[in-house]
């Protein structure tokens, strides 16, 4: 009996390290992040791949109603990265949404799996929430000081889209501030 636990345990942790997300410091010193104080926060969405294809070619059919829900929906998932960035870094760099200042931070998503509706409806044991790709940029008056790339930072299931993508936002800054604490 205690081997099989053993083995369970082995392949759980097997599991959940193969599955895990990765954030890395591609240049830069994350110390940045104690100088700079109130930093102006851009969105980019260069070359975004939505489950393989292009923004375009995903949103080709959906419609127009849901391209606006798209939009908005981008526009509060960044809203709480914002959020759960200021929460995580209280005493370092908080991101708002106000030009002007020396630094600015880009979040670029790159890559994207939506996630499954249907899995976490009917499987309370489901992965199978939203998934980012991409890059973390922090400029000093234009040039790029620290570079951090993210690669399948993953969210909860949720049943709605708009829920999916917001938490896989909240673990993204989550994910990013640990990396740079």
């Amino acid at each position: 009996m205690k081997k099989l636990l053993l083995s369970i345990l082995c392949v759980c942790a097997c599991a959940f390290t193969m599955s895990a997300e990765s954030v890395n410091i591609v240049s830069g010193d994350k110390n940045i992040t104690k100088i700079a104080t109130n930093v102006y926060i851009d969105f980019g969405e260069d070359n975004l791949m939505i489950d393989n294809q292009t923004l375009e070619q995903y949103t080709a059919d959906k419609g127009e109603k849901w391209r606006e829900d798209f939009a908005n929906d981008l526009a509060s998932a960044l809203g709480k990265f914002v959020k759960r960035w200021n929460k995580e870094m209280k005493k370092g760099m908080q991101l708002v949404n106000t030009q002007g200042g020396e630094y600015t931070a880009k979040l670029v998503l790159t890559g994207m799996h939506w996630g499954n509706a249907y899995s976490a409806a009917f499987n309370p044991f489901s992965k199978d929430g939203t998934k980012l790709t991409g890059h973390f940029y922090i400029y000093q008056n234009g040039n790029v000081v620290l570079d951090v790339d993210f690669f399948e930072v993953q969210g909860k299931p949720a049943i709605s889209d708009n829920a999916r993508f917001k938490i896989a936002f909240e673990r993204l800054a989550k994910a990013i501030t640990k990396k740079l604490k």
